[in-house]
């Protein structure tokens, strides 16, 4: 380079022969005036704005689409006291309780701090809510010596407690199969026999007796030790001795009242093994099995008429209602049918039988096993949630959803 006097670089001497001086570069246009046209580089830089905004959103949308959530961190976890999986949550909002063999834990949803262990006697049924009061049965220190339905706290203080002790070797009392509707616990009882099975009707805080269903006196033999909860009534199954061989029949019940509201005889002598209500309480989905083989019924939840039937190809399957569509999970198929019935579309489980159970929590659907996915049940569209923490329950919280797995619970974003 050279000064424009003909000197050397820095006043150092030229070279003997020089380059011909370099042209100048144009100038700069001038700014544009007041009202005139926006420069070409601002017109660049919002075509580009234009293009990559919308692109970047439609990518973020793509990736969520199939969304595998199993890369997003844990906001925390928690190892449980006992032996065995977790299993059985309920929340309030503010905590998830457990139980595990026989210790009921809570955990503040939060922090994952423990807030209380409580060892019962026995191995403890999974616990259910009723107001800011856990219910828990406990089995007792050997089988069928006597059972106990605990009222506690969620700050783990014990306001009061059942005992329900045989009269002789052959009575069971039950401490699982209890169910909730409302303020009332349906707590099931197994006599010395069958005639003398019978149903009670709970009332917290003191769990004093409101209401006696069965026995000799009504006719009729209870045959489950299994009280459901579905929708706004409990059912349960009985015997009538009257017709000869006996005729297995489903009974709803009014929960405060204890009064029968009706009957649905079944076909053959068949065990009821689940009964599912959607939200709207309209209908009533009932899975029954005979020797090997299973049938899904839907009632009328006012009346007990039957709505429609269909075989089922799995003795032990997991249903859900969802918005009038029922889900079926049938060893690794999952299918989904309409309100009349009609088959809407099938899938397969990714994670095959290690995802064994329907877990539907605060409007989403879940395969829940050594795997966790989230299935739409208009679709049949299935997203990864988690993978590798053998689940068995969860429950959704705020943004939060808790997992109860082998060793304890887990706490990951929704979204």
């Amino acid at each position: 380079m050279t000064d424009p006097g003909g000197g050397g670089f820095l006043g150092f001497p030229a070279p003997p022969q020089q380059r011909p001086p370099a042209t100048p570069p144009p100038p700069f246009p001038p700014p544009p005036s007041a009202g005139g046209g926006t420069p070409l580089w601002l017109k660049v830089l919002a075509v580009v704005a234009v293009v990559a905004i919308p692109a970047f959103w439609l990518l973020e949308e793509v990736l969520e689409a199939g969304v595998d959530r199993s890369t997003r961190s844990e906001v925390w976890s928690v190892d449980l006291a006992g032996r065995g999986r977790a299993e059985g949550l309920v929340t309030d909002g503010e905590v998830v309780c457990v139980t595990r063999e026989a210790i009921l834990s809570c955990v503040e949803v939060a922090t994952g701090k423990v807030r209380f262990t409580q060892r019962l006697e026995g191995a403890a049924t999974a616990p259910q809510l009723v107001g800011d009061m856990l219910i828990v049965g406990d089995g007792g220190k050997y089988p069928f010596e006597h059972t106990t339905l605990h009222g506690i706290t969620v700050q783990g203080d014990e306001l009061w407690s059942s005992e329900r002790v045989p009269e002789d070797a052959d009575q069971i009392a039950l401490a699982h199969g209890f169910a909730i509707v409302g303020p009332i616990i349906a707590a099931p009882h197994g006599g010395a026999t069958a005639q003398e099975n019978t149903v009670e009707g709970l009332a917290p805080p003191t769990g004093s007796p409101q209401w006696h269903l069965g026995g000799d006196s009504q006719g009729f033999a209870f045959l489950t030790n299994e009280v459901f909860a579905a929708g706004e009534r409990f059912y349960t199954m009985a015997l009538d001795p009257s017709t000869g061989s006996g005729t297995v029949t489903l009974i709803a019940v009014e929960p405060i009242t204890g009064h029968e509201l009706w009957r649905h005889d079944l076909e053959g002598t068949p065990l009821i093994t689940s009964v599912t209500a959607p939200v709207d309480g309209k209908t009533v989905a009932v899975v029954t099995k005979e020797d090997h083989d299973a049938k899904l019924l839907t009632l009328d939840a006012a009346t007990g008429a039957e709505r429609w039937a269909v075989p089922l190809r799995d003795e032990f399957p997991e249903v859900a209602v969802d918005d009038g569509i029922t889900v079926v999970l049938e060893g690794t198929k999952l299918r989904a049918l309409d309100r009349e019935g009609q088959q809407r579309w099938t899938s397969t489980s990714p994670g095959g039988r290690t995802d064994p159970r329907l877990v539907q929590a605060a409007g989403h659907l879940y395969l829940v096993g050594v795997n966790v996915y989230e299935v739409d049940p208009r679709t049949g569209d299935i997203d990864t949630v988690r993978n590798d923490v053998v689940g068995h329950d969860l429950v959704v919280v705020g943004d939060r959803l808790v997992l109860s797995t082998f060793d304890g619970l887990e706490a990951y974003p929704l979204d």
